[in-house]
């Protein structure tokens, strides 16, 4: 099942850009605007494995992979907390960038849940091939 882009992370393209949101304008310089962009790729587990390993400063002990909202009752998962667990993963990045602002961070999360609560939104996320998951990895430093 593939989803479709909800939020674009970039300059801002589009209808559903947190970047070109009208609440947004006028709080975030235009050029930082438009020098703003996260790339954004999800490795798979053995790509993980193959990155590391072939860098060769560190071997894998242990690495577990875990999707946050398995097991979890659709009730308690919505559109809220999936767009707080973005805003926790780039709230550092979007900070370093424009500068620390309430105003700005807050309408970010808002604008996610919002595009989130839309159509098959949240459901679409976690439904995806490859779901959200944290990773963790237990590394020895190889001498």
């Amino acid at each position: 099942m593939s989803t479709k882009q909800i939020l674009h992370m970039n300059p801002g393209q589009g209808d559903t850009s947190y970047a070109r949101n009208s609440t947004v304008q006028g709080i975030i310089d235009k050029e930082k605007l438009d020098s703003f962009y996260i790339p954004l790729y999800a490795p798979l587990e053995k790509e993980v494995n193959e990155i590391i390993e072939g860098e060769g400063s560190f071997k894998i002990n242990k690495m577990q992979m875990r999707n946050p909202f398995s097991g979890m009752e659709d009730a308690l998962v919505g559109a809220k907390m999936i767009a707080l667990a973005i805003r926790a993963v780039f709230e550092s990045t979007i900070v370093f960038h424009f500068g620390s602002s309430d105003e700005i961070m807050d309408e970010f999360a808002m604008t996610v849940e919002r595009n989130l609560s839309s159509g098959s939104g949240w459901r679409a996320v976690l439904a995806a091939e490859y779901p959200l998951v944290l990773l963790c990895l237990s590394l020895t430093r190889v001498i």
